[in-house]
């Protein structure tokens, strides 16, 4: 892989990790849209390549994962009741995920990612809300399949649905983050394992980068390394805290940012 992709790559990783880390957004949300922005810029258009795009953010998002995850459980501030609950729906989920993008078509994806991005939006703004907690119905393991399936065809490693999913039941919030990083584990380990194995192998990008001998299935290893690399140091930096109103207002950005995104995904 060319050292200036590569630079680009770890670049784009830190900015995604930094936002996602401080606001408690999605880092495949944040990557995905920042590549759609500018992978085109570097005759790399994301259409043409979705599924590589999408095998690839997922997996560059493990490690990020996987640390909070373990920092968390260390400190003692995972619900292990809820992510026992719905981990084993989440990582069925993501295999046949995993599939299914393999299969579809680009609008098809394009279509799950505008959902996920509009359901981002909304489970923003309810969290604004004061509203009463109260429990979804107790069938976990479809529930879970159905929102790690859906998770995987928009581009996102299961924190946007697991932060919905954690809203409608009653539990320490101070234990939110821990829990949230433990589903996107099982769903991000789970769609490696498919996306290793597609159903339909994804189109070459010799012609991009310099060989498709590191191409394991759908997923372009430098790049899930470099990509990898620059979300977790990112996440590490992000150090100080901001207040809660600071918080809305960046999250409000955040946002407008998708607002622009949709758009800019379907003109």
């Amino acid at each position: 892989m060319p050292i200036e992709f590569t630079v680009f790559l770890i670049l784009i990783g830190l900015a995604c990790g930094l936002v996602s880390t401080q606001i408690r957004v999605s880092p495949a949300l944040t990557c995905l849209t920042a590549l759609y922005f500018f992978l085109p810029v570097i005759g790399m258009p994301v259409d043409q390549y979705i599924s590589i795009v999408i095998a690839t953010i997922l997996v560059a998002c493990l490690p990020m994962h996987l640390y909070h995850w373990l920092t968390a459980m260390k400190a003692g501030r995972v619900e292990y009741s809820l992510l026992l609950k719905y981990a084993p729906g989440l990582a069925m989920g993501g295999v046949i995920g995993a599939q299914l993008v393999s299969l579809s078509n680009v609008e098809v994806l394009l279509a799950f990612i505008s959902f996920t991005l509009l359901l981002n939006i909304f489970i923003s703004v309810l969290e604004w809300q004061v509203h009463q907690q109260r429990s979804v119905p107790n069938f976990p393991l479809p529930i879970g399949l159905l929102a790690g399936g859906m998770s995987v065809l928009g581009a996102n490693d299961g924190h946007t649905v697991a932060r919905l999913l954690y809203q409608l039941h009653p539990h320490s919030n101070e234990n939110r983050d821990g829990t949230l990083h433990g589903m996107s584990v099982f769903l991000s380990f789970s769609a490696l394992i498919g996306f290793v194995f597609p159903a339909l192998q994804p189109v070459a990008i010799s012609h991009i980068v310099a060989s498709d001998a590191w191409l394991a299935g759908a997923i372009y290893i430098p790049a899930a390394l470099a990509l990898g690399a620059g979300l977790l140091f990112g996440s590490l930096l992000t150090r100080w805290q901001v207040s809660h109103y600071e918080h809305k207002i960046l999250l409000a950005c955040f946002n407008l940012y998708l607002i622009v995104c949709l758009f800019r995904i379907w003109q």
